[in-house]
């Protein structure tokens, strides 16, 4: 189910606002139990293999967790300066059974996520080197499998280092199925995940707030990345017929894409978070208004750079191993984020280069800060630009034929069939019942243009939607209720969201 679909905006988000608010009164537990209740038949709409899948690594990662947290609550194998022989051999032998359930809980974790998302990829490659002839699998991605392996390794790692002792099985299970952070985040540890909890009350303001984020998050999806996203599959349907201007402008759409629909998801993440008393910390910060690819990463995908931060960058030493050990680290950390993101050789590409920038910018120091900070959003954002063609690609030979049609003849002149992407629907009969003659290929020419400034300008300029505390006024309700309607009426062609398929 999808959060811009009307099953869920008219039936489900209500019923769980309604069945929770109605049981808080006279049990949270209950209103919790509620919510996963709800949370898992969200879920079931991906299949009853997907579901039954969440909730057997949702269990066999609690089960593995249960002795780590009996040791925390009891303080077994805890070192003491009174220790004698006998006490310390029994706390080594506790510290090697807890570390040994942390690493049978994060390779069962991560042999979940190879399975379904690497096989074939790996299986493919071994074809290839090896000349071998094993078959592929035919396998299902479960919905939003990237995203819940993680919060169930961090929930690993958490308990083994005593930190979450306090946890309840409810607790554990409402932050592993909670529908609003289920599929595609945002990615949190369970101890942000309960502390982000503000109130188990309605508060209007907080649903004030939580309805204009949502709606507009909405709009982000469908008025601009769905534009932006008709453009880019015309593009690569057929690389043989944009010019040169068309394939400037849709990788430009790709990055626009790629950003209004991940951070209008994750707008409506948060405001349906809110809507239940969870305050979610921020996915997206104006990631194009970066100055550096390190700023960039500052901005943008938020929790996933946390997360590897925390768990994966953090262990290898961080930047305390001298300055070779600390681009090993993060080489290693973006080579992961982009096998993260999908079984192909273009995101490994994508992610390697990515890290390769950063390094580049600590060895260039101070002589890069130097450089005017416009200079540096510009060319930030044009690496970001490319980068991100290469993200779409379907292979490393797909991005060289999507650059090179860049510099094509000829260089000026854009394609009818890839303006009309950003008509808006009913434009051009308006115009005829006003009796304005205009062509069709003027009409889409407008249509592109008031896009794209529509699009740069919110990347540009404005705050994000998190910040901007949306308090529905008489006047701001009435656009709200306006573009609430609108997208209603323009959900059935709307799109699923790109990170669906991670």
């Amino acid at each position: 189910m999808q959060f811009q679909s009307l099953y869920f905006v008219l039936i489900l988000l209500p019923v769980s606002l309604a069945g929770y608010y109605s049981l808080v009164k006279r049990s949270e537990k209950a209103a919790d139990i509620f919510l996963i209740g709800m949370s898992l038949a969200f879920y079931a709409f991906a299949g009853f293999s997907s579901l039954t899948l969440l909730i057997a690594a949702a269990m066999v990662n609690y089960l593995l967790a249960l002795p780590l947290i009996r040791r925390q609550r009891t303080g077994e194998g805890i070192t003491s300066v009174h220790s004698d022989d006998k006490n310390d051999q029994h706390q080594k032998k506790a510290e090697t059974v807890s570390k040994c359930l942390l690493v049978c809980g994060i390779l069962f974790d991560l042999g979940l996520l190879a399975y379904f998302k690497y096989a074939n990829f790996f299986l493919e490659n071994m074809n290839a080197v090896f000349r071998t002839e094993f078959p592929m699998r035919t396998l299902f991605l479960p919905l939003g499998i990237s995203f819940y392996i993680f919060s169930l390794i961090s929930w690993l790692v958490d308990t083994y280092h005593g930190k979450t002792g306090d946890v309840t099985l409810t607790d554990y299970l409402l932050y592993v199925t909670f529908f609003p952070k289920l599929t595609q985040g945002p990615i949190l540890n369970i101890g942000r995940f309960l502390k982000s909890r503000k109130t188990r009350s309605f508060d209007y303001e907080m649903q004030s707030t939580a309805v204009g984020m949502f709606v507009l998050g909405m709009c982000k999806k469908i008025f601009l990345a769905d534009a932006f996203g008709r453009a880019v599959s015309w593009a690569f349907a057929d690389l043989s017929v944009p010019t040169a201007t068309d394939m400037v402008l849709v990788m430009l759409a790709y990055t626009l894409q790629i950003y209004f629909d991940f951070s209008g998801y994750s707008d409506m993440a948060i405001a349906v978070g809110r809507m239940f008393g969870f305050d979610f910390p921020a996915n997206f910060n104006s990631p194009y208004k970066a100055d550096s690819v390190s700023d960039f990463w500052r901005r943008w995908h938020i929790s996933l750079t946390t997360f590897f931060r925390e768990y994966v960058y953090f262990p290898l030493g961080g930047s305390r191993g001298g300055t070779a050990k600390t681009y090993r680290n993060i080489m290693i950390v973006f080579l992961l984020s982009g096998l993260w993101h999908g079984a192909n050789w273009t995101f490994v590409l994508w992610g390697a280069v990515h890290g390769i920038c950063q390094i580049t910018e600590r060895l260039a120091g101070e002589a890069y800060r130097r450089i005017p900070a416009w200079v540096r959003r510009v060319m930030t954002f044009v690496i970001v630009n490319f980068l991100w063609l290469l993200f779409r690609s379907a292979s490393v030979d797909e991005f060289r034929r999507a650059c090179w049609h860049i510099f094509r003849y000829p260089f000026y002149t854009l394609t009818e069939a890839h303006l009309e992407s950003y008509k808006f629907t009913g434009v051009l009969y308006i115009l005829n019942q006003l009796g304005i003659e205009m062509a069709p290929y003027t009409v889409y020419a407008g249509c592109a243009l008031l896009t794209f400034a529509i699009g740069l300008w919110i990347c540009f300029v404005p705050k994000n939607n998190q910040e901007k505390m949306i308090a529905l006024r008489p006047a701001t309700l009435i656009l709200i209720t306006a573009l609430s309607v609108y997208c209603l009426l323009s959900m059935n062609s709307v799109s699923a969201f790109i990170y669906n398929n991670f």
